[in-house]
């Protein structure tokens, strides 16, 4: 018998409820979870499908219970009074219709909540149909007995009657009130952002026999949740087994009864005394403890990671939240759950936290001050013993408190403090802060932010690099950022009053905010020191803020523009000036402040001296006004009267403006910085209406700036009437009606038609499109051509010899569009021929490429002499000329008459009269072959020359490669017979020789132009060509596989080289490389830096020394290694052996050590399948040098070059080689114990790495925002 004591009155009286029916097929669901272990199959629809028809519910159980029988069940359940009516009823429907079960193999149930007394009668006469395998009744009676057996359920079911027990809820419960405590619910997926090992381990627990299970959070409520979570992603069947059996404690009398129960359950503890847990163990109930900071632990305690930010912000997201908002919460679910709870629950809990007790909060206000700081640094160190007044040891001590304490105000993450959630940390201790640590943190704001930062002691050109040359600054970043967002915090709360204080929070950022940058406007290199600072300056006090800022633009030399001045970077130039944009923008979205901010981006862009970056001025004002994504929440009428108003006073930039806010066709907008602080509006959704009223306004003020400045109406056609409104267009085309008799110069009539004309072809080309304007459009603007149509011929007729015109009538197919363009082309040539043809030549250096002229001016039916005089007269002259000469010869060359011998005929004429220039660009329009080089070698000396000067590669037959190449180096030009060979030189065919040659020209013709105009790929594959030939000269070609090392490296880096064979066979040679860059050992003291660094400029042999560097650290391969990953170990020692002597012999002998090591890390795996090979064990362990070591190690760390990942990401990619070192090492150290320990070092040395990415990725997620 239970003692939670539900009877069948209770039942009975419950049954009338209006929920009864909808409650109690969930009632012997939970029932059939509960007691029935052997349980197959269960389908119990509950909620709104219980009318869905059909059978009420049925299970399948192995081995039956009391009250469910083992095999198939068919269960029908009557809610009403009427009960034998009901049963019978649903009796006869199943007798019917079984729905699918077989009634010989099946047990009806009939369930009422009814004290049904006759219930044994009614059973007896339906067994006698034998229609089914048994028949059973279960009466309120029944439900009693059967809740009695499950505690868990009969908790949840007494919440139903309104029977609650102090002290217990059922988990399922407690789950919903928990999470639909928070607008909107706390969605499981954000609980277990981050979290999914411990939700695994939890399942793993919840499906296993263990009967203890800990976990630890910041609070009890968060591990509560975190366990509750995990439970519920379960698969349902698997969640409704648990549910059933698990209950909340939150008293201990409640706890001492319920454990006394002959049922096994999964009990929560939530009360304090823990001792008393231990009672459960013993009578075999499993029970979860949620564990806080304060809670004593033991080794089994699994502590449980913080959220991750990127997976809340999408689980937030998926509630419905904006992603600002999510952004926003999931950052704070991160650092202080509570603090997320609180700020969306339903209603925030009035009780204060421990630390908020008035007694507590002193000792927290330097750090709610302060916010952030690197304890590493002294001088943040001392900012908080100052803030303080009390040693800082003494206030790590209170803080380290606090940090371990439940729902934790601070944080240490590495060597960072930091306030949990400032805002939150503010709400409940703002009013104990007193004027004296006000003072000292405004001191603190003017010393620290006040002062420049130490690069800027340096040259400008050397600023970029403060960090290497010690000119850092004094108070970490950390700090700097914090202070500054402090004062945002503190204004944002306005006329907030510190009663301690005897200030409102608006009037201490305001003065601050002040004071601070008047210090910077007096001092440049302070404005450029907080630069980054100012977007949460300008929250802290906006009206200060812009009032500064606008006295800093005032005078011939404003000194805010020094922020614009660009600085050497190490990439690129950068400035100081984006902080500042970004204040703006930040302050622009309050419409009280957008005036203020308009007239200083308006000055700003006036006096912006432009720069390599795209954040310029003018582009925060288009994105601020964009009528589809304005960037502001001021009305449409407010942001028009302030664009009206530039127009008037500053029609440059008004019209600029103006012109990138008119609409345009999948226009790109971004996003600008928005108020961090402050609980601005911030999402905007402007209406159609208001988006084509900005349209239409914008559109009119832009006619009228044009008035009848052509210049301006080239610029403004084409975005004006594109995406125009029907108004507006029809306000353009009578506008240009108008300008078409307004203008008298033929010029200015020319320059909008071309724009007219461009764009009517533009939209009839690709009327289908959906950015094309309406055909009845297009026609309206067509019509507007002959108003504007020149009288010049050439400004008439030039542009058709473009590549491919564009004519009014648009395009259709590209072979009629061709012939189309030929029969205009023609037309206008023969226009201009009748005047002569010197109209036709006037028009040479005015079209945009003359070759399509030439072509055309030919098929007009130009005699043979006139062609030849044409190509005498502009042939290989100015650029435009000679594109006009050939567009004749290409036209001439066509003609069917036209062959190689005619073509070499009229050389032969002209080589009296033509220029050598003119007859070596001649032959460049033969083919490139043997023949034509042939030919060309009757003209020897300039022209031959010239036509290789200008000779190009492509198109060449392989079986001319050769002679092309030799003709090349020739005449002096090995680069272009590289990149010729670099295309030949796979398919056969080219001497080795010849290739050799090439490149022994090309390193001696090496100029810094030429080697900025390589590619290193072409001289790669020449070089490995070399080095695959065993025949041809290897010292040649390792001589000039070093020249080239410099510009090859990169490319060949691990491929197998001559001189890498070189370095693996001789361990002399290899000697004698390395001490070509590093010292040797002075009175024992090494010197194992290389002689010649990659800025070490001064050195003469800095090139060559570099060279040898590279070589030496290219080379990483074990000597004695073969094919198939065989390693000749006796090589191997004899190699080493006569190196380690060479070396000693050169006083180089640790830094050579150090470099076999490295050379040794390239092993591969051993026979065993372990690394390193089993050669290169027995080598380490006979050698038992500490150098050697240590070079091995160095090789395996810097063999891993540089890694990617994601900002929150941590060391997973270190972890996962801590698994292969150890793994390496259990295996390898019981023979190969010196190699054990290095690869146990190595696992250490990426453990501890792990331990450092973890703590970054940590920062990132916590002080990100």
């Amino acid at each position: 018998m239970s003692f939670l004591d539900v009877k069948a009155l209770d039942i009975k009286r419950w049954s009338a409820e209006p929920s009864a029916p909808y409650h109690l097929p969930e009632l012997i669901r939970r029932l059939i979870f509960a007691t029935t272990p052997t349980l197959e199959h269960i389908d119990f629809p509950i909620g709104a499908s219980v009318n869905s028809g059909g059978w009420d519910g049925t299970t399948t159980v192995t081995t039956g219970t009391t009250y469910v029988p083992s095999g198939v069940c068919g269960w029908e359940l009557g809610k009403t009074p009427g009960v034998k009516g009901k049963a019978d009823k649903d009796y006869a429907e199943r007798v019917k219709n079984s729905l699918g079960l077989k009634p010989v193999e099946t047990t009806f149930i009939f369930v009422t909540p009814q004290t049904w007394t006759a219930k044994k009668k009614w059973v007896t006469e339906k067994e006698k149909d034998k229609h089914w395998k048994e028949v059973r009744a279960l009466n309120a009676d029944d439900l009693e007995s059967w809740l009695s057996q499950s505690p868990a359920v009969q908790v949840w079911f007494s919440r139903l009657i309104g029977k609650r027990f102090d002290g217990l809820t059922d988990l399922d419960t407690y789950w919903q009130d928990w999470m639909e405590s928070t607008v909107p619910p706390t969605p499981s997926q954000l609980v277990l952002a981050g979290r999914s090992r411990t939700s695994a381990d939890v399942q793993v627990w919840l499906q296993g026999t263990s009967l203890s299970l800990t976990l630890q959070a910041d609070s009890r409520e968060e591990a509560m949740a975190v366990f509750t979570a995990s439970l519920m992603q379960l698969p349902a069947a698997d969640r409704d087994r648990y549910l059933v059996q698990a209950v909340v404690v939150t008293t201990l009398e409640a706890w001492r009864q319920l454990i006394e129960v002959g049922t096994q359950l999964l009990l929560i503890p939530l009360f304090e005394e823990r001792d008393e847990i231990a009672g459960a163990y013993r009578r075999r109930h499993r029970v979860f403890i949620p564990s806080s900071p304060t809670d004593a632990v033991s080794s089994d305690t699994e502590p449980i990671p913080r959220i991750a930010r990127e997976v809340a912000e999408r689980a937030l997201q998926a509630q419905g939240l904006s992603y600002d908002k999510a952004y926003a919460l999931a950052w704070t679910a991160r650092t202080s759950f509570a603090s997320f709870r609180r700020k969306l629950a339903i209603s925030p809990s009035l009780q204060r936290p421990i630390w908020a007790k008035p007694e507590n909060a002193f000792s927290l206000i330097p750090a709610l001050l302060l916010g952030a700081w690197d304890e590493n640094e002294e001088k943040d160190r001392e900012a908080v013993a100052h803030l303080a007044q009390l040693p800082y040891e003494q206030v790590q001590q209170g803080l380290l408190r606090w940090a371990n304490e439940t729902n934790p105000p601070v944080r240490l993450t590495s060597s960072t403090w930091y306030v949990s959630d400032k805002l939150d940390v503010w709400s409940l201790l703002y009013r104990f802060i007193t004027r004296d640590q006000l003072n000292r943190l405004q001191q603190l704001v003017i010393d620290i932010l006040g002062a420049p930062l130490p690069r800027y002691e340096l040259p400008i050109e050397h600023q970029y690099r403060a960090e290497l040359l010690d000119k850092r600054s004094p108070y970490s970043k950390v700090l700097r950022d914090s202070i500054a967002n402090t004062l945002a915090l503190i204004g944002s709360q306005d006329e907030q009053s510190l009663p301690a204080a005897n200030i409102t929070a608006r009037s201490f950022a305001s003065y601050t905010v002040t004071l601070l940058l008047r210090q910077a406007l007096a001092n440049p290199l302070v404005l450029r020191s907080i630069s980054d600072l100012l977007p949460a300056l300008a929250e802290a006090a906006p009206d200060p803020f812009l009032q500064e800022i606008h006295i800093g633009l005032t005078g011939e030399d404003p000194v805010v523009m020094t922020l614009f001045e660009e600085q050497p970077g190490l990439f690129h130039a950068s400035s100081h000036h984006a902080g500042l944009l970004w204040a703006l923008e930040t302050l622009a979205w309050k419409p009280e402040y957008l005036g203020y901010v308009f007239t200083i981006l308006t000055r700003l862009t006036q006096l912006d001296p432009g720069g390599s970056t795209t954040n310029r001025p003018r582009n925060t004002l288009r994105e601020i006004f964009l009528l589809w994504h304005p960037n502001t929440t001021a009305p449409l009428d407010q942001r028009l009267t302030l664009l009206r108003q530039l127009v008037d006073q500053a029609p440059e930039i008004g019209r600029s403006l103006l012109m990138r806010l008119l609409p345009e066709f999948r226009g790109v907008a971004e996003n600008t910085a928005k108020p961090r602080w402050r609980d601005w509006p911030t999402t905007v959704q402007p209406t159609r209406g208001d988006v084509a009223r900005g349209g239409e306004e914008i559109g009119r003020l832009l006619m009228k700036l044009a008035g009848s400045d052509v210049t301006q109406w080239q610029s403004l056609i084409v975005p004006l009437v594109e995406h125009a409104s029907p108004t507006v267009f029809k306000e353009a085309i009578a506008r240009l009606i108008e300008l078409s008799n307004e203008l008298t110069s033929d010029h200015d009539k020319a320059l909008i038609w071309h724009i007219l004309r461009q764009l009517v072809h533009r939209h009839r080309s690709h009327s289908d499109t959906e950015w094309a304007m309406w055909r009845e459009q297009t026609d309206a603007l067509a019509e507007l051509l002959p108003r504007f149509e020149p009288i010049d011929i050439v400004e008439r007729y030039a542009w058709l010899f473009d590549q491919w015109p564009a004519l009014p009538e648009g395009q259709v197919e590209d072979e009629d569009y061709e012939a189309l363009i030929e029969q205009t082309q023609y037309e206008a040539l023969q226009q201009m021929h009748v005047q002569g043809d010197d109209h036709v030549l006037a028009l040479i250096p005015t079209v945009s490429n003359a070759f399509y002229l030439g072509r055309a001016f030919a098929k007009t039916g130009l005699s043979d002499s006139r062609i030849e005089e044409l190509l005498g007269r502009y042939l290989a002259e100015t650029r435009s000329e000679d594109l006009f000469a050939r567009g004749i010869a290409d036209h001439w060359l066509r003609h069917k008459d036209r062959d190689r011998d005619w073509c070499e005929a009229v050389a032969e004429r002209s080589k009296n009269s033509w220029s050598a220039a003119q007859l070596a660009e001649w032959f460049t329009f033969l083919k490139n072959d043997v023949r034509t080089w042939t030919k060309l070698s009757d003209y020897e000396g300039e022209v031959e020359q010239q036509y290789w000067d200008q000779f190009v590669i492509w198109g060449i037959d392989d079986v001319d490669a050769e002679q092309a190449t030799r003709l090349l180096l020739q005449f002096n030009h090995p680069f272009k017979a590289v990149e010729l060979l670099s295309l030949h030189e796979k398919k056969g065919g080219i001497p080795t020789q010849l290739i050799l040659e090439a490149l022994e020209k090309l390193y001696d013709a090496l100029t810094p132009e030429v080697a900025r105009q390589l590619r290193s790929y072409q001289v790669s594959i020449l070089l490995d060509r070399l080095a695959s030939d065993t025949v041809i000269d290897r010292i040649s070609v390792g001589q000039l596989e070093f020249k080239f090392l410099p510009l090859t490296y990169s490319y060949r880096e691990g491929s197998t080289t001559v001189l890498h064979k070189q370095l693996a066979s001789s361990p002399q040679f290899f000697a004698e490389l390395l001490s070509k860059v590093y010292k040797k050992t002075v009175d024992g003291k090494v010197v194992d830096e290389p002689v010649a660094d990659e800025q070490d400029a001064n050195n003469q042999d800095a090139a060559a020394s570099m060279s040898y560097f590279q070589l030496l650290n290219s080379f990483r391969a074990v000597p004695g290694l073969g094919e198939d990953n065989y390693v000749d170990q006796d090589f191997l020692f004899t190699w080493v052996t006569e190196a380690k002597q060479a070396l000693s012999e050169m006083g180089r002998l640790i830094i050579g050590e150090q470099q076999i090591g490295q050379m040794l890390s390239s092993s591969p795996e051993g026979d065993d399948k372990y690394w390193p090979h089993e050669a290169v064990r027995n080598l380490l362990e006979h050698e038992a040098s500490v150098e050697l070591e240590k070079g091995f190690e160095i090789g395996v760390t810097n063999s891993r070059g540089s890694t990617s990942r994601g900002v929150y990401e941590g060391g997973r990619q270190e972890r996962d080689l801590v698994e292969l070192y150890a793994g390496y090492a259990e295996v390898i150290a019981p023979t190969w114990p010196r190699t054990g320990a290095i690869l146990r070092g190595l696992a250490g040395y990426y453990r501890r790495m792990a331990a450092y990415e973890d703590g970054e990725a940590d920062r990132n997620q916590d002080l990100w925002r």
